[in-house]
């Protein structure tokens, strides 16, 4: 059982294109596969282009959309997710 959460906001846009399972699932393989026994929490978040341009500009400075963003949050220095877990990255 994964120590880990994950927090999933899928945009009214794409809801019912996109099953919350399959995408807990593919996290859940890349969590075995590069952050084995990893814990804490992981948000991932399916927007549109506007969104995905914002955010792009706020973490990267780029303003441009892109097909997809990660964010990895330093080990030993997590901020804490509201249930005091340390949250280890958003996607």
């Amino acid at each position: 059982m994964p120590t880990w959460t994950l927090k999933v906001h899928i945009d009214d846009a794409y809801r019912g294109k996109m099953k919350v399972a399959q995408l807990r699932e593919a996290v859940a393989r890349a969590m075995e596969t590069h952050a084995p026994g990893a814990s804490g929490e992981v948000s991932l978040a399916v927007v549109g282009d506007d969104e995905m341009r914002r955010l792009n500009l706020a973490g990267r400075k780029l303003d441009e959309a892109t097909d997809v963003l990660s964010f990895a949050l330093d080990v030993g220095d997590f901020p804490r997710s509201g249930r005091n877990r340390p949250l280890l990255g958003e996607i």
